[in-house]
């Protein structure tokens, strides 16, 4: 005489093929080599990654419905019976593995600040695989975490160079305001964390100055320590730090093509100073009248 399972036993076993045939469509396990064998891809989102090659087999559909990423580290092969259909997304990356960690450019910093203002800056951080924003950017101060920048801002500039529509929004800002930081007078570095879902991170660095606001030159109205000269050469020792100088040195050999009158350049941050006459600009750094 034969038995059968109580139809709630067949349901729960039903169930359970299920949901092991779904986790295993959805989420493949990465592998060195994948071959996907007459697939159907539909109202689904997917990534199919393999470390090394992946090749497909067969009928291979991506519908209209699905939105389906091939990826590996060395090879894709999209053999005959491989059809994306119109309406449907789909990409192959090649040279990403699960080890790839976020790209990122520290692109601008508030260089120079009076005590107890805030220190500025921005960039752009994507991830070759999971794209833009990234999973979050850390800034750090002398080594210590002083909080997250702002993502998600808008760089075509960035899709295009790198012909990654997924990375339009990989821009961030931060402000990190310092008079609750105890930082002295003079030097620090800003260091950006970019972390991608996977946990792996980039860095960059810049440096920016703070300067003391309480004492004025009464003849610009500026710092004096902005303004100081300690060579005697008419370059503010500001000036030759930018420069990568050191002011108290004689650098005439290095600045003879700038001397007293030369112009400011907002990318090597030098400024116009004819008879020595300075103003600030935007950032707070000194220019030339």
């Amino acid at each position: 005489m034969k038995t059968h399972a109580p139809p709630s036993r067949l349901v729960a076993i039903l169930f359970i093929i299920h949901f092991t045939l779904f986790i295993g469509a959805a989420a493949r396990a990465q592998q060195s080599s994948l071959t996907i064998s007459n697939q159907t891809y539909s109202n689904t989102t997917i990534t199919e990654s393999a470390l090394n090659t992946l090749q497909t087999s067969g009928a291979v559909i991506v519908n209209p419905t699905a939105n389906v990423t091939f990826e590996a580290g060395d090879k894709i092969t999209l053999k005959s019976g491989f059809n994306a259909k119109s309406g449907s997304k789909f990409r192959a990356r090649i040279g990403i593995t699960a080890a790839t960690p976020p790209l990122m450019c520290f692109d601008t910093i508030s260089a120079n600040i009076y005590n107890n203002q805030a220190v500025t800056g921005s960039g752009w951080a994507a991830d070759p695989k999971d794209g833009a924003p990234v999973n979050r950017v850390e800034v750090w101060i002398d080594n210590i975490n002083r909080g997250l920048a702002t993502r998600g801002g808008d760089r075509p500039d960035v899709q295009n160079a790198y012909n990654r529509p997924d990375w339009r929004y990989s821009g961030f800002t931060f402000t990190i305001p310092t008079s609750n930081l105890n930082l002295a007078l003079g030097q620090h570095t800003v260091q950006l964390k970019a972390y991608n879902n996977a946990g792996l991170s980039a860095t960059a660095d810049k440096t920016f100055r703070i300067w003391d606001l309480s004492a004025i030159d009464p003849a610009t109205g500026l710092p004096i320590g902005m303004i100081q000269d300690s060579n005697h050469n008419g370059i503010p020792d500001y000036v030759e730090i930018n420069l990568g100088l050191d002011p108290a040195k004689n650098n005439d050999a290095q600045l003879q093509n700038i001397k007293r009158d030369y112009q400011y350049d907002p990318n090597d941050r030098l400024i116009t100073a004819p008879e020595r006459a300075y103003q600030l600009d935007a950032e707070g750094n000194i220019k030339g009248n």
